[in-house]
């Protein structure tokens, strides 16, 4: 009788051990569940918050108020690009690729695709006199001549960027190439 009620004890003991590790392996797969959608939540809000810095610069059509609205912002149908508005989206281009890569400078220009981080920005610029130069890869010179373009081409000039000319990449959801016009 008393070994018998040992063995009812080993047995209770046994399947209270079998219970809670069922228990534990249970709360661990429900728990990384968890934990993948939030990562998957972080990375969107990330790719969401590094894209508006170059969806801003998308020229909206007014509404019959004449006010462009635009990530929650009201703008006037004045809301034009200016060279320093090109020269700010290469820079923040530039220094997102110097993160990924020192040299990128270097890269050729077909690595520039929607299947890595980089953003390549392109830009046909005009000049007072109204001569005009396409710059291809503008974030591998705007860090040494930010000042040479401000300074040759028109301040005034009004450059447009429509949803079309702003690529995102369908594998890493960010923006990989923006054109200004």
């Amino acid at each position: 009788m008393e070994n018998a009620t040992k063995a009812l004890l080993i047995v209770a003991g046994v399947l209270i051990g079998i219970m809670v590790l069922s228990l534990g392996v249970a709360l661990y797969y429900s728990l990384q569940g968890y934990i993948s959608d939030t990562q998957d939540t972080m990375e969107q809000n990330a790719n969401t918050q590094f894209n508006t810095q170059f969806l801003k610069y998308i020229n909206m059509q007014p509404d019959s108020n004449g006010t462009v609205t635009y990530g929650g912002k009201r703008y006037g149908i004045d809301f034009k690009l200016r060279i320093q508005d090109i020269i700010t989206a290469a820079n923040i281009a530039y220094q997102n690729n110097i993160e990924l890569n020192p040299d990128f400078a270097s890269m050729p220009d077909e690595d520039y695709n929607e299947n890595n981080l980089y953003v390549k920005v392109n830009a046909t610029l005009y000049s007072a006199s109204g001569e005009s130069i396409t710059i291809p890869n503008l974030q591998k010179i705007v860090d040494e001549q930010a000042d040479d373009l401000l300074s040759k081409y028109d301040a005034n000039y009004q450059y447009k960027c429509y949803s079309t000319d702003v690529l995102i990449s369908q594998i890493t959801g960010r923006v990989y190439e923006i054109t200004f016009r």
